[in-house]
């Protein structure tokens, strides 16, 4: 839903997190300056260029983007074999992924009816702040770890990392002493 209705806030993913990066469709892998130079890092990903749609190294050892990172682009990159490969994004790749589960597919898989899912979003879409306070049992459950994971993403695509009121913290039971 956040996606679809555009209530993300791109700045902070381009900035913020690895949705920007060039993503391989043959491997999966991130694009790197390995695959593309014979002397190239393991070590130096890539982005796609959204003024040129070409691709561009993203600068290690500063957030601050080289250039207008394309979110949803796509491109091609010649390997050092001279093989040529497509490239996606991150970002695309989790739109396809999320694509088989619409607000209808999560209340036949959940039980969460679809209303709920739309108040849910409505109440994370910027500029609005939203703390996730996660309870010591979410990651003890079956796949709690995604749930935790989604809270995440949720966090990430709406930029409510780094800001006052935003961000999230989990308990962990016994581990309290650790903050004395």
């Amino acid at each position: 839903i956040l996606i679809d209705r555009g209530w993300v806030d791109e700045e902070f993913m381009r900035e913020q997190t690895d949705l920007p990066i060039a993503v391989r469709a043959d491997t999966g892998r991130y694009l790197r300056a390995s695959d593309i130079e014979a002397d190239g890092s393991d070590e130096q990903f890539y982005a796609i260029d959204a003024t040129t749609g070409e691709i561009g190294m993203i600068p290690t050892g500063t957030l601050d983007p080289a250039f207008d990172y394309d979110l949803k682009g796509r491109a091609s990159a010649t390997l050092t074999d001279g093989a040529e490969v497509e490239l996606t994004t991150v970002y695309n790749q989790l739109v396809e992924r999320l694509a088989d589960y619409t607000p209808e597919a999560v209340h036949r898989i959940a039980g969460v009816h679809p209303d709920q899912l739309e108040t849910i979003a409505e109440l994370c879409k910027p500029p609005r702040r939203v703390f996730v306070f996660s309870n010591p049992n979410t990651g003890k459950l079956y796949h709690g770890d995604l749930v935790e994971r989604s809270f995440c993403y949720m966090l990430a695509l709406t930029g409510n990392v780094g800001r006052p009121g935003s961000g999230t913290r989990g308990m962990s039971a016994g581990f309290d002493f650790l903050a004395s």
